[in-house]
């Protein structure tokens, strides 16, 4: 079936959640999420959701500080 069509079969869709405690630095951060998005793929989730704040600098870090958080 096309897009947009109903074809008699459901389809599913495997989604991968991740609750994730952040590291001083986002090059850490952005190095996790890369292999948690490996595991969820590996695992065959075609969608993987992480926290708002995953690819943002932790507080009371430097850069964090900088942007006034």
């Amino acid at each position: 079936a096309m897009a947009g069509e109903a074809s008699g079969t459901p389809q599913r869709l495997r989604v991968s959640v991740v609750q994730m405690g952040l590291d001083p630095t986002l090059a850490e951060n952005r190095d996790k999420i890369v292999r948690l998005i490996q595991e969820a793929a590996a695992a065959d989730a075609r969608l993987v959701i992480f926290p708002e704040g995953a690819l943002a600098a932790p507080p009371g870090t430097p850069l964090a500080e900088e942007h006034g958080r």
